[in-house]
């Protein structure tokens, strides 16, 4: 099987947040943190992935066709009712994995210890 994120491996750092709708306290939280901290996330090259229910997936405007919920939940191992967040970086690995909401200043220190991270601060 095609790894469904293929497409941002190397560009973009990817925060999958799975949660069965969109009223999810989790989800909701999670996308908080994202929106009050946007500069740092576009600073990052991250990008979120909202995978809700069994809804086609839409990374951006680039990611026609969809991508199937189904099989990030399966890659991921999570049930349609179940919320989790992964941090996958550059080279599409997880970084980070939680059942809970991540918070930012969490995402941004580790994405801030990768390597290649490192060298984009560098450069």
């Amino acid at each position: 099987m095609a790894e469904p994120l293929q497409d941002y491996r190397w560009k973009s750092r990817l925060l999958v947040v799975f949660a069965p709708t969109v009223v999810d306290d989790n989800y909701e939280q999670q996308m908080q943190q994202l929106l009050r901290n946007s500069v740092a996330v576009s600073d990052r090259d991250l990008l979120p992935v909202e995978v809700i229910g069994v809804e086609p997936v839409r990374v951006d405007a680039l990611s026609e066709p969809a991508i199937d919920p189904v099989a990030l939940r399966e890659r991921f191992d999570v049930p349609q009712d179940g919320f989790k967040a992964v941090l996958l970086g550059k080279d599409g690995a997880a970084k980070l994995t939680s059942d809970s909401p991540i918070p930012a200043q969490k995402l941004f220190d580790t994405i801030d210890a990768m390597p290649m991270r490192q060298r984009e601060m560098d450069d």
